[in-house]
């Protein structure tokens, strides 16, 4: 599981800034919400333009880089730093082993350093396109791809077949959903998982039953149907039906309800994520979807699951409820001259029986637009 991220010089995070998933000592949720000594991700709160979405970014771009053809433009460089350089370090905790992965970008995406870590045992060491290391039978220097991390090379050639804490690693963050609510775009990361994930692809495979145990168990009072159907020329159309158990109405799925499209939609990535672990990243999460509908779904996924870190840009201050979420999980971002930071609301020790979003709304924590003067 991720234990920190470290990043400076990206887009308007100017100052090194961390995303820190050690927990408290507080036992707010110690049970659910901390997996072996981590925290189980956390959610991002701010006004809108202080840079929530690049705090995520900061996690979702290790896997970009790692699994798709990326690229990292200039634009993602931030225009207050002076080297033009942005800087990222990412440790994990598999099987109570740490790695400990960074890397350093210049302008034209150009990877100025890279550095892998297995506790005190360093893999990989690279400058500029020269690279050495001890995953391979040669660790020669060689000549790599000055765009492309060492790493993925290295992953995609052997699978690190011989290193099963590296594989374990890799597993884990292969399985990562990302769902950018703001484009209506989902990213998985390996080769299977949109077939699987996508609502025809997944309800082909799976059927409706895990979906219907889900909103049976969390009593959402909706029975979802489906059948195949063969049209002209062997193309086939599948019909969804929304089952209203109080109304007895059925209704379409082009018919239904905004939310109930979301919540549908979401639903088989986070049934297929449930299986897989990983990390679940939303942009935006909420919209859409009513304030109990959103608390339902953290909920679940920290109660019901074991393996999976939630990381989430809202601004559904509903969420801020010490039943949900821990202190030390809510991130808050502010943004000022010198660009972007990030500090926790645990930050201000808040005590359980205190209100965390009124707490929030007044101020307290930062992370509070000033639209209208006194």
């Amino acid at each position: 599981m991720l234990k920190s991220v470290k990043f400076s010089g990206f887009k308007i995070f100017k100052n090194e800034t961390t995303i820190d998933l050690v927990p408290t000592k507080s036992e707010i949720l110690r049970e659910y919400n901390v997996c072996d000594g981590l925290l189980r991700g956390g959610l991002f709160f701010g006004s809108n333009a202080s840079g929530k979405t690049t705090a995520l970014n900061a996690i979702s771009l290790l896997l970009d880089m790692l699994f798709k053809e990326f690229v990292f433009q200039d634009y993602n460089i931030c225009y207050l730093s002076k080297d033009h350089i942005a800087k990222f370090e990412y440790s994990f905790v598999i099987d109570k082993q740490e790695i400990k992965y960074s890397f350093s970008i210049k302008k034209g995406g150009h990877i100025a350093k890279e550095d892998l870590f297995l506790n005190d045992s360093q893999l990989i060491n690279r400058i500029g396109t020269q690279a050495t290391t001890s995953l391979i039978d040669s660790n020669e220097e060689k000549n790599v791809s000055s765009q492309r991390l060492y790493l993925r090379a290295i992953y995609f050639n052997n699978g690190f077949v011989d290193h099963p804490i590296l594989q374990k690693w890799m597993k884990f963050l292969e399985n990562s959903i990302y769902i950018d609510n703001v484009s209506s775009k989902t990213v998985t990361f390996t080769s299977d998982a949109f077939k699987e994930t996508y609502l025809v692809s997944y309800l082909e495979k799976y059927g409706v039953d895990e979906i219907n145990e889900f909103l049976s168990e969390c009593n959402i009072p909706f029975k979802l149907y489906y059948q195949k159907m063969t049209m002209f020329d062997n193309q086939h159309f599948i019909n969804i039906i929304f089952d209203n158990l109080k109304t007895k109405c059925k209704i379409q799925y082009i018919y239904e309800s905004y939310g109930n499209k979301l919540l549908l939609q979401l639903l088989p990535y986070i049934l297929r994520i449930k299986k897989t672990g990983g990390m679940l990243l939303i942009d935006e999460f909420g919209g859409g979807l009513h304030n109990k509908l959103t608390e339902l779904i953290v909920n679940y996924i920290y109660k019901k699951t074991t393996n999976i870190q939630l990381f989430a840009v809202t601004h559904e201050t509903n969420l801020l409820k010490t039943s949900l979420i821990r202190p030390d999980q809510i991130f808050i971002i502010d943004y000022d001259v010198d660009g972007a930071n990030i500090s926790k609301a645990s930050n201000q020790s808040p005590r359980e029986s205190q209100n965390l979003e009124k707490m929030y709304l007044s101020g307290v924590f930062g992370g509070i637009p000033l639209y209208v003067k006194d």
